[in-house]
């Protein structure tokens, strides 16, 4: 039979190639690493429409919104997967939530939601930081757990949480994969190195200013 014949009789020799919804969330994340977050949303979309309990669908659509500075939008899709969709059966892919939220929240300016999420984060359950590497986002590597520390520290302060913040701010430096922060200045901290403990007098104005400014010292010096 020649190729005409088979055109003729056969429309559709090969068959159609439908995508699963695994095909479209990979593009999507291919359009979201290229910075192309109009058109990722509309895969990610596509994938949860083929697949409504497909968490990467979901975990993508999140992270574009937060891009397109929707962060209302962004917890929608990020809380529709873990409370909604799958509430209970935990992945990796759960951190990439958690973290979203996180950020999602923050953006908001809702400092309670903005701390519950980070606490989901760091929990010992979800990962063990002692006994593994801490999260990177693998889909940008400019993202990774110490952001959630900052977010946690800084939702702590505005709380009014001002030992926890503490706390979380001395975790940030010593956690043995953080950066050499440089000496820092202030009111009642001179040239501390990392390794000091770093304690502020919460009762103090001049105290809380001092946590406010190293909260702010921690996140330039991620930055760079």
């Amino acid at each position: 039979m020649s190729t005409l014949t088979c055109i003729l009789v056969f429309p559709n020799c090969r068959g159609e190639i439908i995508p699963t919804e695994d095909d479209l969330s990979s593009y999507g994340w291919v359009l979201y690493e290229n910075g192309d977050f109009d058109n990722a949303r509309k895969w990610f979309g596509d994938a949860v429409k083929a697949d409504a309990s497909f968490i990467d669908g979901y975990n993508g659509m999140g992270w574009t919104m937060g891009h397109l500075r929707q962060p209302d939008s962004a917890i929608h899709y990020f809380e529709q997967y873990i409370i909604d969709v799958n509430p209970n059966s935990f992945t990796e892919e759960w951190l990439d939530i958690y973290a979203g939220l996180s950020f999602a929240y923050n953006a908001m300016g809702d400092d309670y939601k903005t701390r519950e999420y980070c606490l989901q984060f760091f929990h010992p359950s979800n990962q063990n930081l002692i006994l593994e590497d801490g999260w990177v986002f693998s889909h940008n590597s400019e993202f990774d757990y110490f952001d959630v520390f900052v977010i946690k520290a800084l939702s702590e302060f505005n709380l009014g949480k001002f030992d926890d913040c503490e706390t979380t701010i001395n975790r940030i430096h010593d956690d043995p994969d953080a950066p050499t922060f440089p000496a820092f200045t202030c009111d009642q901290h001179k040239n501390n190195l990392q390794g000091d403990y770093i304690g502020f007098d919460e009762t103090t104005a001049v105290g809380r200013e001092d946590m406010a400014y190293h909260i702010e010292f921690i996140q330039l010096s991620l930055a760079e």
